[in-house]
């Protein structure tokens, strides 16, 4: 019975809180949009920079492995090389520029 009468209120509780959303969505649409819009796309952003960040982090790994299980001296200085331009154009490292004196 109990079970029963969190339940209701529950769904009583829902119910109130989803007509007064559809009410504030309706009287003040630009609200809206800076109460929902604004975060989500924060939210989406921070993932889309994570995930950027854990592939170029796993392809240094992946560059840093190969130029260690490599005998041929060719192969590492090109492999060396590859890992200097994802380290220059990655996301967490800065634009090199010349300095003027």
């Amino acid at each position: 019975m109990i079970s029963e009468y969190t339940k209701s209120l529950k769904t009583y509780a829902y119910s109130i809180l989803g007509a007064h959303i559809f009410l504030m969505l309706y009287f003040y649409p630009i609200a809206s949009v800076y109460i929902f819009f604004v975060p989500g796309t924060f939210f989406v952003m921070y993932k889309w920079v994570e995930l950027v960040y854990q592939i170029e982090q796993a392809n240094r790994d992946n560059l840093i492995m190969l130029i260690n299980a490599t005998t041929n001296d060719s192969t590492k200085k090109l492999l060396l090389e590859e890992l200097w331009y994802a380290d220059l154009h990655s996301l967490g490292m800065e634009p090199m520029h010349e300095r003027m004196l």
